[in-house]
C-alpha cells in the first residue's frame, strides 16, 4: 500500500519463520489481556468504541508504541483508519493508499513487516509517529462476512523477528474479537431499526398485525380495536355484511396466503369479548425469494359507526328514490343500459323492475326519437307506451351524474306524466265551455221570457173569453200548460247559470240534487226513462260550489239516461248522511257495464259513445270535482243489473260560511 514501499526484498519484508516459546506467566498474562479485551468489546456502546478498545488492547498485548486499525475498500487499493491507540496524534478517518504488492499480501491474509524508514504515501502524522527509524507490522484479518481489516502495530525502535512473530499470533487471536464487535454492532443496528419500526407501527392509528409461522404480533391500535390485551390478535368469527359465515379458506387471510395477492375486505368481526363490529382492512402477503408467502401484514380499522351512518343514509336514499312520485330510471352513461327504476316508473309504464333493468335502447316504452345526452338538465316532450299499449304523454329530463374526478358515473332520467296536466287543462276548457253555456243560457232565457210572458198573458185573456168544455178552451189550456212548463225550464236554466263555479259556500246537498233532478226531468226527451228521487227530511249540509255539484249530477244522470235509452228504465237519485259523511247515489237498472269498461270509466277521453258525440270527459271531470271538494266518486255493479255511482263528501263544519 502507499503507506508501505512499492518494492519489497529480503531486507525489507520478513516472512514468519519461527514460533517463539513463552513462559507460563507470559501465557497467563496474554490470556488475561485477551479476556480484558473481550470484556471491553462487549461493554462498548458502538463499533467505534469496540475497535478503539481492540486497538488499545493490541498495543498492550504486543508492547507496541502505537496500533491502528485500517478498513480496506473492496479493491484493496485504499484503506480508512478506523481507530488508533495514539493519544497525541489520533488518525481516525485518514485515507491511506496501497500498492499492488501490499494488496496481494492482504488478499492472501499474509502478515508482513516494514523496517525501512522511508515510506511513500504516509501522512506527516503517520510518518512522524510510527515509522521514524522504527518497525511496522501489518496483520490482515480476513473473516467471512466482515470488511477486510489490518492491525498495524508500530514500534519506534527496530524489533527482532521473535517479537514480530509473537505479535502476529497475538494479533490474530485478538482479531477474532472483531467479529464480536461487528456482530454486536449489527445487533445494535437491528435493535435500533426494530425500535424505530416499532415506534412507527405504534404511531399508526390503524391496527397493524404481522403474522408468520412463528406467530403474530399486533400494535396497540390493533389490540384496542380487537379489545384484547394480548400481543396475539384473536377474533371469534368473521362474517360477510349480510351475515354469511366465512370458511377459513374464504377469509381474506386464507385468500392472501393461497393466491399471494393482497385482499381488501369489509367484514363483521366478533371480537374475543363477544361484541360484533364492522372492520375494513387490507391484507398484504410478504413473499420470499421463491415466491412463497412467509408472512402477512394486515392493516385495518373499525368502521362500525361510519358503516351504520352510511347504511342509514343509503336506506334513506333508497326509500326516497322509491317513494318519489316522478318516474325515474338510472342508466349506464355509456351504454344507456337501465340499472335501476323506481316504483313510480313501474306504475306509470307497467313494466316490472325486473323487466326494465338491463334493457338497452331502443326501449320498448319510448316512442319517437331517442333523448339526446345533455351536460345540463334539459326537458323534452316524448310519448311513452305502457306495457298494455296505451300511450302516455310525458316530460323527460335527462341529466348526467359525475364522480369526484368528473367522470360520468350514471345518467338519471326523470319522466313526468303529463296526462294529469292535460286532464286539468281539459277540465279548464270544459269549465270555460260550461261557463259560456251558462251565460248563453241566461241570455237565451231572458230572450225567451219576454215573448213567453206575452203568450201567457194573451192565453189567459183568451181563456176568459172561451167557453168552458169547448175545444177552443181545451186547446188554450194546453197552450197555457205548455208555456208554464217552458217558464219552469227557463227558471231552472237561470238558476243554473247564476251560480259561480269558483265560490265555495254552505249549501244543502238535498237541494242541489232536487234542483238538478227537476231540470233533467224538464229537459229530458226520453219519455221512457223515469227519474226517481229519494231525499229525506234531514238536511245534508256540505261546503261546496253548487254549480259544480249540479254538474256531477247532470253528468251521472245523463250517462244513466244513455244506458237506458234503448229499453227504458228507472234512474234513482238518493241523498243521505252517514256520520260525518254526506253521500248521494245515482242508480240505474240498465244492462250494466263490462269489467273492462268499469275499470277505465274515469279515465279522461275514455268513452263508449265516440260515434254519438261522447268526449269521455264527463266522468273524469266529475271525479276531479269530487276530489277537489275532499270527496270521492266510485262506481259499483248492481246485483240485478245496472250501475251505481256513489258520491261522498265531508259534512260541512258548523262554522262554515
Amino acid at each position: 500500500m502507499g503507506a508501505f514501499p512499492n518494492r519489497h526484498d529480503s531486507e525489507g519484508v520478513a516472512s514468519p519463520t519461527a514460533v517463539l516459546s513463552t513462559s507460563d506467566v507470559r501465557m497467563q498474562r496474554t490470556e488475561r489481556q485477551l479476556i480484558d479485551a473481550a470484556l471491553a468489546v462487549n461493554e462498548a456502546r458502538s463499533l467505534g468504541e469496540s475497535l478503539e478498545a481492540l486497538a488499545m488492547s493490541a498495543q498492550a498485548l504486543v508492547a507496541a508504541d502505537s496500533v491502528w486499525i485500517l478498513a480496506w475498500d473492496d479493491d484493496l487499493r485504499c484503506a480508512t483508519t478506523e481507530t488508533s491507540s495514539a493519544t497525541t496524534t489520533p488518525m481516525t478517518g485518514e485515507r491511506v493508499p496501497s500498492s499492488e504488492l501490499t494488496a496481494s499480501l492482504i488478499a492472501r491474509g499474509e502478515a508482513f513487516v516494514v523496517r525501512a524508514a522511508h515510506v511513500e504515501g504516509l501522512s506527516d502524522e503517520l510518518r512522524g509517529s510510527a515509522l521514524n527509524a522504527g518497525t511496522l507490522l501489518c496483520v490482515p484479518l480476513n473473516q467471512d462476512g466482515l470488511p477486510t481489516l489490518t492491525f498495524s502495530a508500530a514500534w519506534d525502535e527496530p524489533v527482532g523477528d521473535d517479537v514480530t512473530e509473537l505479535a502476529i499470533s497475538k494479533l490474530r487471536l485478538l482479531g477474532r474479537l472483531t467479529s464480536v464487535a461487528f456482530r454486536t454492532e449489527a445487533q445494535r443496528v437491528r435493535a435500533r431499526e426494530d425500535a424505530r419500526l416499532r415506534a412507527v407501527i405504534e404511531a399508526v392509528p390503524d391496527g397493524l398485525v404481522v403474522r408468520t409461522d412463528a406467530g403474530s404480533t399486533a400494535n396497540t391500535a390493533a389490540r384496542e380495536i380487537l379489545c384484547t390485551g394480548e400481543n396475539e390478535p384473536k377474533v371469534l368469527s368473521l362474517r360477510e355484511l349480510d351475515g354469511t359465515e366465512l370458511l377459513e379458506e374464504d377469509t381474506p387471510l386464507g385468500l392472501a396466503k393461497s393466491t399471494g395477492e393482497a385482499q381488501s375486505y369489509t367484514l363483521r368481526v366478533t371480537r374475543c369479548d363477544g361484541v360484533e363490529r364492522i372492520h375494513e382492512g387490507r391484507i398484504a402477503p410478504v413473499l420470499d425469494e421463491t415466491g412463497s408467502v412467509f408472512a402477512t401484514v394486515t392493516s385495518f380499522r373499525d368502521v362500525t359507526e361510519a358503516h351504520e351512518e352510511q347504511f342509514v343514509t343509503q336506506q334513506f336514499l333508497d326509500r326516497l328514490f322509491e317513494s318519489l312520485p316522478t318516474a325515474i330510471a338510472v342508466c349506464d352513461p355509456e351504454t344507456n343500459e337501465v340499472r335501476r327504476v323506481n316504483a313510480a316508473f313501474v306504475e306509470l309504464l307497467g313494466f316490472d323492475a325486473t323487466e326494465a333493468v338491463g334493457t338497452i335502447p331502443p326501449y320498448p316504452w319510448l316512442m319517437g326519437s331517442p333523448i339526446p345526452p345533455e351536460a345540463e338538465p334539459k326537458s323534452y316532450e316524448r310519448l311513452f307506451r305502457r306495457k298494455t299499449g296505451e300511450l302516455v304523454p310525458a316530460d323527460v329530463t335527462k341529466t348526467m351524474i359525475c364522480d369526484a374526478e368528473g367522470v360520468p358515473a350514471a345518467t338519471v332520467v326523470l319522466i313526468a306524466d303529463k296526462s294529469e296536466r292535460r286532464n286539468f287543462e281539459q277540465r279548464l276548457i270544459q269549465s270555460g265551455k260550461l261557463a259560456s253555456i251558462g251565460e248563453l243560457a241566461a241570455g237565451v232565457a231572458h230572450e225567451i221570457n219576454n215573448p213567453l210572458f206575452a203568450i201567457l198573458g194573451l192565453v189567459e185573456f183568451l181563456l176568459l173569453d172561451a167557453e168552458p168544455d169547448t175545444k177552443a178552451h181545451e186547446r188554450l189550456a194546453l197552450i197555457q200548460e205548455t208555456a208554464l212548463e217552458i217558464k219552469e225550464i227557463v227558471r231552472a236554466l237561470l238558476d243554473f247559470a247564476r251560480e259561480r263555479s269558483d265560490e265555495l259556500s254552505l249549501i244543502s246537498l238535498n237541494d242541489v240534487a232536487a234542483q238538478t233532478v227537476e231540470l233533467m226531468r224538464r229537459t229530458s226527451a226520453a219519455k221512457q226513462v223515469e227519474i226517481v228521487e229519494i231525499i229525506g227530511d234531514e238536511d245534508v249540509p256540505v261546503e261546496a260550489t253548487a254549480n259544480q255539484l249540479k254538474q256531477i249530477f247532470v253528468n251521472l244522470i245523463s250517462n244513466a239516461k244513455q244506458a237506458l235509452k234503448e229499453a227504458g228504465g228507472t234512474i234513482t237519485v238518493e241523498v243521505g248522511r252517514d256520520g260525518d259523511c254526506a253521500w248521494a247515489e245515482v242508480r240505474d237498472d240498465g244492462p250494466g257495464m263490462p269489467e273492462h269498461v268499469s275499470a277505465r270509466i274515469f279515465e279522461p277521453f275514455f268513452t263508449t259513445r265516440r260515434d254519438s258525440g261522447g268526449t269521455g270527459l264527463g266522468l273524469s271531470v266529475s271525479l276531479g270535482i269530487a276530489e277537489s271538494h275532499g270527496g270521492s266518486l266510485v262506481v259499483d255493479e248492481n246485483e240485478g243489473g245496472g250501475a251505481t255511482f256513489r258520491l261522498q263528501l265531508p259534512i260541512a263544519r258548523e262554522d262554515a260560511t
